[in-house]
């Protein structure tokens, strides 16, 4: 009999701490969620414009090595 009730009470007990502390942890993983938030809305528009830079880049290394193939053939065909 004693043996259940120290059951309850510890039952009665977890309840009441938990019932306590469980909007804390709500806080924190909200706060920590908005953290994160505001990091994904920094970092998205300087991952882009990282991406089309790099594009511009890369387009603009193809269009050199096209023009200097051009050239290469236009000195070619006069030979």
């Amino acid at each position: 009999m004693r043996e259940n009730i120290h059951y309850w009470v510890g039952i009665v007990l977890v309840g009441i701490v938990s019932t306590i502390i469980m909007p804390f942890f709500a806080i924190i993983v909200g706060s920590i969620r908005l953290v994160a938030l505001v990091v994904d809305v920094c970092v998205f528009p300087y991952n882009c414009m990282v991406a089309y830079n790099q594009k511009f880049e890369r387009n603009k290394s193809l269009s050199e090595a096209l023009k200097r193939m051009k050239e290469d053939f236009e000195t070619n065909k006069d030979n």
